[in-house]
């Protein structure tokens, strides 16, 4: 009777955990670019160079360890030559675990990406997931920045903040709506257009850009 009281409980943990998880990936919070670029711990310019899934935590959930090589550090230190993040979901031999809106790197992309928390274990380390994330796509001396839905970025500005006005002890004490993500792949003050019917911006274009944003 324990026994089964005991596989009980654990399989009523685990379905919360991935209800949890679920309403967590369909509920994303809108970042403005200068939030990423601010609050993020760690951006770069990288390459994914290996990916493989194994079990982690103390309940063997299935995650995803990426690993890419650093191409331009754009904030953080900037003596790294590769980083490993861990994502949760992936496959071991046909068992899947999927997070919804939660995008993991593929083997072989190249990409900006803001990191969160080089520490901390998140579902994904990636601040705003897949809006802090842009793809570098085409040749070399052709190359443009796409988002993860091979959308190009033709623009990039500082999105409308109604506390930078504030004195600092009013935003102290004013708690500010939590924005819902109208497109959970692109931040907002990212202009972005369908496939074909712009060039992106090139890489240098974009991460100077993004440089200008820094605190």
């Amino acid at each position: 009777m324990n026994r089964f009281l005991s596989t009980f409980k654990t399989a009523i943990l685990i379905a919360f955990m991935m209800l949890s998880i679920k309403a967590a990936a369909t509920t994303l919070v809108s970042f403005s670019i200068s939030e990423l670029t601010q609050r993020a711990e760690y951006v770069f310019d990288g390459e994914v160079i290996a990916v493989h899934a194994q079990r982690s935590g103390s309940r063997g959930m299935v995650s995803t360890f990426v690993t890419f090589r650093i191409i331009e550090t754009i904030k953080g230190q900037a003596n790294k030559e590769s980083l490993e993040l861990k994502f949760l979901g992936g496959n071991i031999d046909g068992e899947v675990l999927e997070v919804n809106g939660s995008r993991i790197p593929e083997l072989g992309e190249r990409g900006v990406y803001f990191v969160e928390s080089l520490d901390r274990d998140l579902i994904n380390p990636l601040l705003g997931w897949s809006q802090g994330q842009y793809l570098i796509e085409g040749d070399s001396g052709s190359e443009q920045v796409t988002s993860v839905e091979a959308k190009p970025i033709v623009g990039v500005s500082p999105a409308n903040d109604s506390t930078t006005a504030l004195p600092s002890n009013t935003r102290a004490r004013t708690a500010a709506p939590l924005l819902i993500a109208t497109d959970p792949n692109i931040a907002e003050g990212i202009s972005a257009v369908e496939p074909g019917r712009a060039t992106g911006l090139s890489p240098a274009e974009f991460k100077q850009r993004i440089r200008a944003l820094l605190p």
